[in-house]
């Protein structure tokens, strides 16, 4: 379908249905994946993700303030891996709207130029669309873009 607000909200009620009854939506949507992750040539602990994100401004959608630190330096992105359960995620929710800081048993964050992803055919969306890779995924940040106004 078209992405909209409303096709937003019927994917999480799907979600949330999945949930109650135990479905295989809900099952795909917090599988856990291994993956080999780095920032800036650092290697992350966890090897076990809900999730693995970067982003450049602060605003994840819908008013989550998933990548606060974003800004802590010029030209670094915010990464973040999920390392804790769906309910610890759950219970986060708050604190990301308040663009309030991840808590380490919830997630590994870091301000990086390049994050790493390696594993087994790794999905990853850029804008909404969805793509796959081989074995790696590599984020990096590039030149500064000015946007000039008339």
């Amino acid at each position: 379908g078209r992405p909209s607000p409303a096709t937003a909200a019927l994917l999480v009620a799907r979600g949330i249905f999945s949930a109650v009854v135990g479905g295989p939506f809900a099952e795909a949507l917090t599988r856990r994946a291994p993956f080999r992750v780095a920032t800036d040539g650092d290697e992350w602990e966890d090897g076990s993700y809900l999730a693995v994100a970067a982003g450049s401004t602060p605003d994840a959608g819908f008013g989550f303030r998933a990548f606060h630190r974003c800004g802590e330096q010029p030209g670094f992105f915010h990464a973040v891996g999920v390392t804790g359960t769906v309910g610890q995620l759950a219970r986060a929710l708050p604190r990301l709207r308040g663009g309030r800081p991840w808590r380490r048993r919830v997630a590994q964050d870091e301000v990086a130029r390049e994050l790493l992803l390696e594993g087994d055919a790794p999905r990853f969306t850029v804008d909404g669309d969805l793509y796959s890779a081989e074995r790696v995924v590599r984020v990096e940040t590039g030149p500064a873009v000015e946007i000039v106004l008339p």
